[in-house]
């Protein structure tokens, strides 16, 4: 079986445990990878902001972004490391001025300065 080749920039479905502990099943999300390309070569784990088909209203580290002809926003505020085993079906990949939205906004929320300047 081949290992499946997962990339910054990706948008997947990702099956996320629930928080109560009476509950064994999962939910899905939509996510993001933001974990660099090397790092998802090696490790069995990825980072992911989730992705959501909504922009109602908008946070300022919130990137809106247009996905299957819908308007949706990807919440970098709220990055997450999980299980390479958790992605599920690949649905696309941002483009790239998108994905530079992204690491704008993961710049300024991890504090760093901005590479991309």
């Amino acid at each position: 079986m081949s290992k499946k080749i997962i990339k910054r920039g990706e948008i997947y479905w990702i099956h996320l445990p629930l928080t109560s502990e009476n509950n064994k099943e999962s939910n899905e999300q939509l996510g993001v990878v933001v974990s660099s390309d090397e790092q998802n070569s090696i490790s069995h784990f990825v980072i992911v902001a989730p992705f959501i088909l909504e922009s109602d209203k908008l946070c300022p580290f919130e990137v809106t972004v247009e996905f299957n002809q819908k308007n949706g926003k990807i919440l970098t505020s709220q990055i997450t490391t999980i299980e390479k085993k958790r992605l599920c079906e690949k649905m696309g990949k941002l483009s790239n001025e998108a994905m530079n939205l992204v690491e704008k906004s993961l710049c300024l929320i991890l504090v760093f300065p901005n590479p991309l300047n």
